[in-house]
């Protein structure tokens, strides 16, 4: 996935578990226009973020939106209880999903949403605060969260407090670089 501008988002290329924010499982030779949840497409949005894992995709967007698509096999997109059973309603489990955060002041936008990065099989969101969340698989402790069981919601990184700032190269500031299920932080 590629934004091609803050107000368009393409998608092209491997999309067996619905990737790629199409709403199907086709394999796409180009880039087309992503789709969100309610049908609504990407240029409607403005996009802030896109980070890929090996099976789902998650994209933030302005007002502290953030959806997810692909596989969920691990919680890696957080899907709610109303999507699922949406989606299985409708024999559509590959239509993205609107993360619904627990963190009252993400939720509430007082704390925004600035940028998102995948593993294989879990996401990780950092907040304007310079907290992190993370949700997904967990085996090897790849969540930062003291234990190594799958969580299925966004849950923050206590032990790294307030000291991020990005999750790629930044200048200055804390860097957290994710591959698979090593994570690096420099402050």
């Amino acid at each position: 996935m590629s934004p091609a501008s803050y107000r368009t988002a393409y998608a092209w290329g491997r999309n067996d578990y619905g990737q790629l924010f199409l709403g199907n499982t086709d394999f796409i030779g180009e880039p087309r226009s992503i789709i969100l949840p309610g049908g609504a497409k990407a240029a409607d949005k403005v996009v802030i973020d896109v980070a890929c894992g090996a099976r789902h995709t998650v994209m933030l967007c302005e007002n502290n939106e953030l959806y997810t698509a692909g596989s969920n096999d691990a919680h890696q997109r957080a899907t709610s209880d109303e999507d699922k059973a949406r989606n299985k309603a409708t024999d559509t489990p590959h239509n993205p999903t609107k993360v619904r955060f627990p963190d009252i002041d993400v939720r509430r936008g007082k704390d925004a949403l600035i940028a998102v990065a995948c593993g294989t099989a879990h996401t990780l969101a950092l907040a304007r605060s310079g907290r992190v969340f993370s949700w997904g698989a967990n085996d090897n402790g790849q969540l930062g969260l003291g234990h190594f069981t799958a969580v299925d919601f966004p849950a923050a990184i206590t032990a790294l407090g307030t000291q991020v700032r990005c999750f790629d190269v930044c200048d200055p500031g804390a860097l957290v670089r994710a591959r698979d299920a090593h994570y690096y932080f420099l402050s």
